[in-house]
């Protein structure tokens, strides 16, 4: 396989990058490599995520990420041989402040955004609704982007169980807040009026009835209550939702795939794919994460070299003869799974035009500084 991947390329020329992918397929340490490298080659970079494992935390010298930027000490790279002529920076997403931030932000007066704060369902919400994370996460995206305090911004996306999530779900939330749902309940014009609360308060259809009786009067207040003293701020809502659109077709913006080579994997990443095609987004390539390595054999020759092993006298080993079947016999397995793998990152490289780089199956996890040294190379190609 010719890849044509230029990880370099795409850090010299975007300001931000964003890595997608389901969840548990490597997105959060390819995200920190891929800043390490940009932070190596002297870019102001911020690595934004939103559940790093703790140890990978650690190993870049941060006992605890939050909601607050925290400079990687360029000391933790320099000991190992590396030095970082930019600055690197970690950002943990935190999504309930997060989505303060946006309410604080957008709220007419003080009386409004106290009323939304002490509603029940906001704080359901903001913490518990499906998707909001990933809402959260491309409006601070967008946010750091317009602040201009960094190169470039690498953005980790939330853990999802599809990849497709990242890119449906901020316009799920965005239809919750502003869908016609909203003026069914409200009554035409009701808005407008500003009496839309005790419209909806009023108990004499038999559907708020039903309602009450499944829910609870309290629940349909709570939700009444929101809706009213929300729609102060949908508006502007509505407009960083279109302003976020344009941002992401920006030239300067770019997504790359991070998979792992299983089949249903490999599936759901052209899907993934695809659909960035067809919404017109811009494409950087795979990154196709715990490839097993072939070792130098060459994978067409497999039987051959297999059968080569088979065949020759056993090595002074413990336990002979049978010791040396069961690693043969293991030896063969692992090439059958590794041609599957490039297999797979054949079928990547067909449908981009060879944008897909291969990183290898580590014989541990990867979180120290080293270890990320190692991936970055792999990136790179070297």
């Amino acid at each position: 396989m010719k890849s044509t991947f230029d990880i370099d390329a795409l850090i010299d020329n975007n300001e931000v990058i964003v890595c997608a992918g389901s969840g548990g397929v490597g997105k959060t340490t390819t995200s920190a490599t891929i800043g390490i490298r940009a932070a190596l080659r002297g870019k102001k970079v911020l690595v934004c995520t939103i559940d790093p494992a703790k140890r990978l935390a650690n190993s870049l010298g941060i006992a605890e990420l939050s909601g607050e930027e925290h400079l990687v000490e360029p000391e933790r790279f320099t000991t190992v041989g590396a030095e970082m002529k930019g600055s690197l920076t970690a950002l943990m997403l935190d999504v309930k402040r997060a989505f303060d931030e946006l309410i604080e932000r957008n709220a007419p007066n003080e009386e409004i955004k106290r009323k939304i704060f002490e509603n029940r369902l906001y704080n359901n919400i903001s913490t518990a609704l499906g998707g909001s994370q990933e809402y959260v996460a491309m409006q601070k995206l967008a946010d750091l982007h317009a602040s201009r305090r960094f190169d470039l911004i690498v953005l980790d996306t939330p853990p999802a169980r599809h990849a497709l999530d990242f890119l449906e779900a901020p316009a799920k939330i965005t239809d919750f807040f502003t869908a016609r749902i909203v003026d069914w309940f409200f009554k035409p014009g009701a808005r407008s009026q500003n009496v839309g609360y005790k419209l909806f308060q009023k108990s004499g259809t038999a559907f708020l009835e039903i309602l009450k009786r499944l829910t609870g009067a309290q629940l349909l207040d709570d939700l009444a209550d929101f809706f009213q003293n929300f729609d102060a701020v949908l508006e502007e809502f509505q407009r960083q939702g279109q302003a976020l659109k344009v941002l992401l077709a920006s030239p300067k913006v770019t997504f790359v795939i991070v998979t792992a080579p299983d089949e249903l994997g490999i599936e759901e990443t052209l899907h993934f794919y695809e659909r960035l095609r067809e919404m017109k987004l811009p494409f950087g390539g795979f990154i196709v994460n715990r490839v097993r390595r072939t070792y130098g054999i060459e994978l067409a020759r497999r039987q051959d070299v297999v059968a080569g092993l088979r065949a020759q006298d056993v090595p002074p080993i413990p336990g002979g003869k049978e010791t040396w079947t069961r690693l043969v016999d293991n030896l063969d397995r692992f090439l059958l799974l590794a041609t599957a793998d490039y297999k797979s990152i054949q079928r990547l490289a067909d449908r981009s035009n060879g944008l897909v780089r291969p990183v290898p199956f580590f014989d541990k996890d990867v979180y120290d500084v080293p270890d990320l040294l190692a991936i970055n190379r792999h990136l790179a190609g070297e």
